[in-house]
């Protein structure tokens, strides 16, 4: 009898082990330094765009860099069919970097949460556009 109850505790305390943590995701690593701002994007990510301009009055071409996941799994479907069909929830992270004088890019500052993800069909795309002006 000792041994039909313990199976099930096994089975269980087994399953646990492999299911995912719970919490909120590990953050993207992102490289400090870069020839080219294509660069800054870590394999598993794509560039979704980028702007260029001088932020810092040097005279030399910064850039500013959006980065998206490629998870092919959280390109949602939508089932009601009420808004978008297929929408990208992949989430989206904000870098900017500056040019040294050497052609060097440096990641002067980052933010996960600047930028909404597209994470809803019955909503538009909430990122339209972005551009540097005046510095």
């Amino acid at each position: 009898m000792m041994t039909m109850v313990l199976l099930p505790i096994l089975a269980v305390s087994t399953a646990m082990a492999d299911a995912p943590t719970v919490g909120p995701p590990k953050p993207v690593e992102v490289r400090a330094l870069a020839f080219k701002p294509i660069d800054f994007v870590p394999i598993g990510w794509k560039l979704f765009d980028k702007f260029d301009g001088d932020l810092d009055g040097d005279g030399r071409m910064d850039a500013v860099i959006i980065i998206q996941r490629n998870d092919p799994k959280s390109v949602e479907k939508n089932p009601d069919g009420l808004g978008l069909g297929i929408y990208d929830a992949n989430p989206r992270i904000l870098l900017v970097t500056m040019q040294d004088d050497i052609g060097q890019y440096r990641l002067v500052g980052r933010s996960d949460r600047i930028i909404p993800d597209h994470d809803s069909p019955t909503i538009g795309d909430p990122y339209e556009s972005m551009h540097i002006e005046n510095g």
